[in-house]
C-alpha cells in the first residue's frame, strides 16, 4: 500500500515539531493546517518522492519517531 511518507506533498519540515515527533506532517495539497500520519494510505494526488528522499523519510520513522 502507499501511504503519504512516499509523497512529495507530506512536508515534515513545515510542520510543527511536537506532531513530527509523533510521525504526523502537513500536506500540501490537502485542508491547510492538518497534518496527516507517514502511514495513512495515499490519496489520488500522491507524487513519489526522489528514493533518496525515501530512504532518509525511511531512516528517520525507523529511529523511532516521538522516542
Amino acid at each position: 500500500m502507499t501511504t503519504c511518507i512516499s509523497c512529495q506533498h507530506w512536508q515534515p519540515k513545515q510542520t510543527d515539531p511536537g506532531m513530527r515527533r509523533l510521525g504526523y506532517a502537513q500536506c500540501m495539497k490537502r485542508t491547510k493546517g492538518h497534518t496527516y500520519s507517514a502511514t495513512a494510505p495515499a490519496c489520488d494526488q500522491h507524487k513519489e518522492v526522489t528514493q533518496e528522499q525515501a530512504q532518509k523519510r525511511a531512516e528517520w520513522i525507523n529511529k523511532g519517531v516521538g522516542k
